[in-house]
């Protein structure tokens, strides 16, 4: 029997059932669609289920390969497209490597190479469809380490690629310099590319590339140079401000200048503005020349903001008569002070009711003289900060410390306390400490220091224990020298003993102590040298530990001899070459001991040398075609190599028929066999026509919008149909109008709901904004024969999808529930047969909120009636 292909399903022979059509779904689950069309009419959210996975796929696999001059790798992706079917690239998620339309053909791969990408993981994601419409996604992913290639760096270039647009001529690109030489940027749009000096390892040898293009545009994210709001102005003089304006200011931004002076001891601003558009080039402005302007006998000029720049000026210019000076400490929020001279009229504007600052008693006059008293430390007026100079301390001495042997008792010892220091003293790690003498507020050392660290270096002289010198070491020296050896000798604490192997009639022992402990002699060793005889034992006799085995196959490639393996006393090897005919094993007993008739042993052996035929792989079972009827019934044979032979025996379209893969002379599959066969049996079943029978639209008045419901099932077990979009054809025998309604899943079904031709709503999805056959002029509704008035006089309806389906489709009528046409604004005959319903326009929230849920109840159940009555 031949296995049934993907996605259909084969009843075994003589099952009365065999090869029905599929029963229609049941009307539970066509209530439910209705319920959910209702539902989502209502302004409901579904969640929904995924459909299942297509058999069609690719299958995409990845492959880097190291650049080491670079240290980056190049990645070839392979797409293997699984069907006898073209496909094409609809959505690729990296466009550069896989582009969108790319065709790859029935059963072909194609190859695509990704440059120049680090050490990392990466995937390729297509979506393709094949020639029938089955579209399926599928994901390659790679993962690339860094370890052996190249140094382990990535060599990166960020340069400006020019784009040949006028409004946006470069983007800022960072990429390794393998894909910067890959994509072609050294000569990119005649050398229009802007990228910095680099180098790079080629080969082994070290390669300098000059820059090129303007290396200022390099440092912004847009290659291009922003305007700069920073430019500056010339300060001003007691008469006039100068302002060069730059090229380049944007519309509207040089329209206004501000002044702001002094007068009188209050602020004046003088604002200079150009009604008729934006300022440029060289501007003077005056300030007599302002209608503000007070001709003053004195003013300063202390602030000035010109439009268009981040830049204000701010400073002092007294003009007119000399102020008195001030000497002032101004305070500031962090505790310290600024000291400052100025005019009375700056004091008394910025100071005056500064209850921290200090300063000198002065005089003034302003319509009278006016005493003002001196306030603060008039001492501290003296120094430029406002602060008295610290007091200056010698350095204290440098503490002492204890370093005894051992590091337990290891301290510095603290010192005494001294006016004005505090001292910080560390414990001691590994092997050192420090002591740091810092001054308090208000003090310094002499020359300035406020800090001083001394560091002290401690020993780690262990306290040693006196144990006693050990006594020489026993031996033990009989016949021969294997057993010689100097016994271990007692443990004793604080000792270790090392004993050599007896070499050349002599051994040593060597005792010493270990840390924190000496011998009583003062020492920390002793040696002792041992000498040992060398009287030969009689030799003993021993047996074979086991006999060589002789493994002689065709050919002399497998031949060998397996001896056993060798021992301390016993020595296996292997004399002359199987390849020759003739080896032989030999086993040797060592010195001291002896076989039974000797100290050698020979065991020789003889090899067949006929050579044997090539194993070659059993071939993998070839395609075959098992489909209705025989017309398309094959077997499909892999092509021949130079070791196997290809025939069919039989023929499909007779219901059976055998590949034979046959081995050619000097070859044979595993186990010895020339031959293997595969058979197959072929169906010669009646192909099932197409059909969309129990698929079913209709017509629905939903929240006074007509709509129509729909629900198609393609009933295909051969798979004949050669569409998969749903269409809706309506006629009144005169005019004609498709809907699209969409395209099966692949369960080969379609359910929902499309608006009636001429119908619309608003963005809510509900409230109706149109009807077929009427038009709003004003704000009144009147029937018209356009906007597909003939759809509500339908002839008949036809579901297409190959094959079709003829429906009774019929536009919706109205309910006193569900109007299908607009509603007048007074209780008023319906117009155009009975299309529209009268709106009382009563108000009350709950009872239209109630009377909602009412028509969507009964809705379902016109749209499950209705659905009875097509099934019936």
């Amino acid at each position: 029997m031949s296995k049934p292909r993907a996605g259909s399903a084969h009843a075994a022979p003589g099952d009365p059932g065999a090869r029905s059509r599929p029963e229609s779904r049941a009307l539970v689950h066509r209530i439910a669609a209705a319920l959910t069309a209702v539902a989502l009419g209502a302004g409901l959210a579904l969640v929904g289920v995924a459909a299942p996975a297509s058999a069609h796929h690719n299958t995409i696999t990845g492959v880097a390969a190291c650049d080491a001059d670079s240290s980056t790798f190049d990645i070839t992706w392979t797409v293997e497209n699984s069907e006898a079917k073209v496909e094409k690239v609809l959505t690729s998620s990296d466009p550069d490597v896989v582009p969108v339309g790319t065709e790859i053909g029935k059963n072909k791969s194609e190859k695509f190479v990704e440059y120049g990408v680090e050490a990392g993981t990466y995937e390729l994601t297509l979506k393709t469809e094949w020639s029938n419409g089955t579209q399926n996604t599928d994901t390659g992913r790679l993962t690339i380490s860094a370890a052996n290639c190249g140094d382990g760096t990535v060599k990166k270039i960020t340069f400006c690629h020019a784009t040949g647009s006028a409004t946006n001529p470069y983007v800022r690109l960072t990429t390794s310099v393998s894909a910067f030489f890959h994509a072609g940027h050294i000569d990119h749009q005649d050398k229009r590319d802007i990228y910095p000096a680099f180098s790079y390892v080629k080969k082994g040898e070290t390669i300098d590339v000059a820059a090129q293009g303007d290396q200022s545009l390099l440092q912004y994210a847009d290659c291009t140079k922003p305007f700069d709001w920073n430019w500056q102005y010339a300060a001003p003089t007691c008469e006039a401000l100068v302002v060069v304006y730059p090229a380049g200011l944007p519309a509207g931004q040089a329209n206004d200048v501000n002044v702001r002076v002094v007068v009188d001891g209050k602020e004046l601003t003088l604002n200079f503005h150009n009604n008729s558009g934006t300022w440029s080039g060289t501007k003077t402005f005056t300030f007599a020349e302002h209608p503000k302007w007070p001709n003053p006998d004195q003013w300063s000029i202390r602030w000035i903001q010109v439009a268009g720049t981040n830049y204000h000026w701010e400073g002092q210019i007294d003009c007119g008569v000399a102020p008195q000076p001030v000497k002032v400490c101004h305070w500031n929020t962090d505790g310290t002070y600024d000291r400052a001279f100025m005019s009375v009229a700056d004091f008394l504007i910025g100071h005056s009711l500064h209850s921290k600052d200090i300063h000198s008693a002065f005089s003034y006059w302003f319509f009278g003289t006016k005493n003002v008293p001196a306030q603060g430390d008039q001492s501290l007026l003296q120094y430029e900060d406002c602060v008295k100079p610290p007091t200056q301390l010698s350095l204290p001495a440098k503490p002492a410390f204890v370093d005894e042997c051992g590091v337990a008792d290891d301290r510095i010892l603290t010192p005494s306390a001294v006016t004005g220091v505090e001292w910080n003293v560390t414990a001691v790690a590994g092997g050192s400490a420090t002591a740091t003498a810092t001054t308090k507020p208000g003090y310094v050392f002499v020359g300035g220091e406020t800090s001083h660290t001394w560091t002290f270096a401690f020993t780690d002289v262990p306290c040693v224990t006196t144990v006693p010198v050990p006594a020489e070491p026993q031996k033990t020296d009989e016949c021969g020298v294997d057993a010689d050896a100097i016994v271990p000798p007692a443990a004793v604490q604080g000792v270790e003993w090392v004993l050599s192997p007896v070499t050349d009639g002599a051994a040593t022992a060597t005792a010493t102590t270990k840390p924190g402990y000496i011998f009583a002699d003062g020492t920390t060793r002793h040696d002792w040298t041992l000498a040992f005889t060398d009287v030969k034992c009689p030799p003993t006799t021993i047996a074979l530990n086991g006999t060589p085995t002789r493994v002689d196959v065709c050919g002399t490639a497998d031949d060998r001899i397996d001896v056993p393996a060798s021992t301390d006393l016993i020595t296996w090897k292997i004399e002359g070459d199987h390849a020759s005919g003739a080896a032989k094993a030999i086993a040797t007993a060592a010195d001291g001991y002896t076989f039974e008739g000797g100290s050698v042993r020979e065991f020789p052996f003889t090899f067949d040398l006929t050579p044997c035929p090539k194993v070659i792989e059993v071939p993998a079972a070839p395609d075959h075609i098992d489909r209705c009827g025989v017309e398309d019934d094959a077997v499909t044979l892999p092509a021949e190599t130079e070791n196997v032979v290809w025939t069919i025996e039989g023929d499909p379209t007779s219901g059976a028929a055998t590949a034979v893969a046959t081995a050619k002379p000097g070859f044979v599959f595993d186990k010895d066999l020339t031959e293997k066969r595969f058979s197959y049996e072929f169906t010669d079943a009646d192909c099932i026509e197409p059909s969309l029978d129990g698929s079913l639209a209709t017509g629905v008045c939903l929240a006074d919008a007509p709509w129509i419901f729909f629900d198609v099932t393609l009933i295909d077990p051969d798979q004949q149909s050669t569409g998969r979009d749903v269409k809706l054809l309506m006629t009144d025998g005169t005019n004609s109008h498709t809907i699209a309604l969409g395209t099966l899943s692949d369960a080969g079904t379609l359910e929902g709901k499309v608006l009636w031709p001429g119908a619309s709503v608003a963005e809510d999805g509900v409230t109706p904004t149109g009807w077929p056959g009427w038009e709003k002029i004003g704000d009144a509704w009147v029937e018209t024969d356009g906007n597909f008035a003939w759809t509500r006089a339908l002839t008949s309806a036809t579901l297409e999808v190959n094959p079709t389906l003829a429906v009774d489709v019929t536009y919706p009528p109205a309910t006193p529930d569900c109007a299908t046409g607009p509603k007048a604004n007074t209780t008023t005959a319906a117009a155009g047969g009975g299309t529209g319903l009268a709106s009382t326009g009563f108000a009350g929230t709950t009872i239209a909120i109630v009377a909602g849920i009412i028509v969507i109840a009964g809705i379902a159940f016109l749209v499950i009636a209705r659905i009875r009555r097509k099934r019936a």
